[in-house]
């Protein structure tokens, strides 16, 4: 079976969890016996040279990348809120050069399946139509229109919080013209699938996770720092810092009453400016883009999950339990993993609980040893990247027969 990959960005390294879920599932396709083609953006933001991409993955799947400027411009932004029914956000991801060098794919090799990484590349669904008989699918790590209507709750400046608002509203409508312009929708939760049969979708769906290469977790995970708290993830994704933000100000300060002596280490890449000098405080260090998160989280005895905004599921979990950590989360971080409070993790939603649980399990070793154990038993079973794409590959040759 022939694939193509559309990818909103390349999906190397493997920073952040969008990067980990495209990357995940396309190479999990290919070492499953697909013959898998990636034609991926290469955005200012997550530029990268396709030869720094390791040679054995560029073996076993192409990558062809298009450099496009998908930075946000404050005239477009204006002239799109004014003008225009569309989110901003999906305008940009829409250039013409990138569709040509689409149809130039199309034209040079027939695809059974088209997998499109995201609401936003929905735009360019007509040219595959056009010049393909592909089977047109949408991997959705997200409902995108419920981030942004969080993160517009959470918001207290009203002209922002309406803008947000407007653009929630925007993406919604996106998410239901085009869900049944597909011939199927891949969410990578159950939860995510529900919302979709509520929101009308006629199609197929196919619920397919993000999880691990079992044989790349480091198999003794050595603990450096006991008395420490972990965060690690993409600081320009606006729930990551927003629930970051959260933490700091409300949770920190009771955890730090209770246990004097512990740290708190951040890690994260494409961090907003001045973020050193908003984490400037008691215990917490900053350590910006760490170069391998796993060495990173395997150092810290607790990870934390701190968000009040978001869909789909949190690759960071995933990895923390594949590498035996205790973990506090808030109900919204943990959403999309099924996943049993004080069994596999600690969930928490308010500041006071939530600090209550990370000094828990400073506390009381055997219960951390407890969660963790089960955690990881968890995650091998359910969560082997490679039986994932294998049970998504057996889906989509019913699709195509």
């Amino acid at each position: 079976m022939k694939i193509l990959f559309l990818a909103n960005k390349v999906p190397w390294p493997l920073k952040d969890g969008g990067a980990i879920g495209t990357f995940s599932i396309s190479y999990g396709l290919a070492k499953s016996g697909c013959s898998v083609d990636m034609l991926a953006i290469n955005t200012p933001k997550h530029h990268i040279n396709t030869e720094d991409i390791p040679e054995n993955i560029r073996e076993t799947m192409s990558i062809e990348t298009i450099s496009i400027d998908t930075n946000i411009s404050a005239l477009k932004l204006v002239k799109n809120l004014f003008f225009s029914k569309k989110p901003y956000i999906a305008e940009r991801f829409y250039h013409q050069e990138f569709n040509n060098a689409l149809i130039n794919k199309l034209k040079s090799a027939t695809y059974d399946i088209v997998i499109l990484e995201m609401l936003y590349l929905s735009a360019y669904i007509p040219t595959i139509r056009k010049h393909s008989k592909a089977h047109i699918t949408m991997r959705a790590p997200n409902i995108e229109h419920e981030i942004w209507m969080q993160i517009a709750k959470n918001t207290k400046n009203p002209i922002k919080s309406y803008y947000l608002k407007n653009m929630a509203k925007r993406i919604r409508r996106i998410e239901k013209q085009t869900m049944n312009r597909y011939d199927s929708l891949i969410p990578v939760s159950e939860t995510n699938a529900e919302t979709y049969k509520k929101m009308g979708v006629k199609v197929p769906v196919f619920r397919t996770t993000t999880g691990v290469f079992i044989d790349q977790i480091p198999t003794h995970p050595e603990i450096d720092e006991e008395n420490a708290l972990a965060h690690i993830g993409a600081l320009d994704w606006i729930p990551n810092f927003e629930g970051l933000s959260w933490f700091v100000d409300e949770v920190w300060p009771l955890i730090l009453e209770e246990i004097p002596n512990i740290n708190f280490y951040i890690a994260g890449r494409n961090a907003p400016e001045n973020t050193a000098d908003f984490f400037n405080k008691k215990q917490i260090h900053y350590l910006g883009e760490v170069p391998d998160a796993y060495e990173f989280l395997q150092s810290k005895s607790i990870l934390i999950v701190p968000l009040l905004s978001g869909s789909g599921m949190r690759v960071k979990i995933i990895e923390g339990l594949a590498l035996g950590k205790s973990i506090v989360s808030t109900e919204i971080g943990a959403e999309g993993i099924a996943l049993e409070n004080n069994v596999h993790l600690k969930i928490a939603n308010e500041p006071k609980a939530f600090a209550e649980a990370c000094i828990q399990l400073f506390k009381d070793k055997k219960q951390r040893e407890s969660l963790a154990q089960n955690g990881k038993q968890f995650v091998y079973k359910e969560y082997d990247n490679l039986k994932i794409a294998k049970s998504l590959c057996d889906f989509y040759k019913k699709q195509v027969k």
